[in-house]
């Protein structure tokens, strides 16, 4: 996350003079990691037919207005992470699951949710 820094801090309108390198990238860290399991949660929501296998959704996912809300969040210009930052760090996790859990890891790519695909679920859920 270090090596994206510099390129990410180019994206925002505030500067984030006030933090630091360490500070900015915790930062990024912690928006990632809600991106991206909110994201997980709403495919798994979407996809997993069995509400009881569900094993990654929750609340804000399950109640609806939730689930709109923070989809509503997501597509705010002011509280995006660019793109890239969010792409970069869902493809190093991705590879480290895969990495610790071998076996577990089924490689079928119709199953495997892209970061594109996911990232439209909630855009998906408005229409009609």
């Amino acid at each position: 996350m270090n090596k994206l820094e510099e390129r990410a801090r180019k994206y925002y309108a505030d500067l984030f003079d006030h933090l630091d390198s360490h500070q900015f990238v915790k930062m990024m860290l912690y928006d990632d990691c809600f991106v991206i399991e909110f994201l997980l949660a709403m495919f798994e929501f979407c996809v997993v037919e069995d509400k009881h296998q569900q094993s990654h959704v929750g609340d804000e996912v399950k109640v609806s207005w939730k689930r709109i809300q923070i989809g509503n969040d997501l597509m705010l210009l002011e509280n995006q992470l660019p793109f890239f930052v969010i792409s970069e760090f869902y493809d190093m996790s991705y590879d480290m699951i895969v990495t610790q859990n071998p076996n577990q890891i089924h490689h079928d790519p119709t199953s495997t949710p892209t970061l594109t695909k996911m990232a439209m679920l909630p855009i998906l859920e408005k229409l009609p």
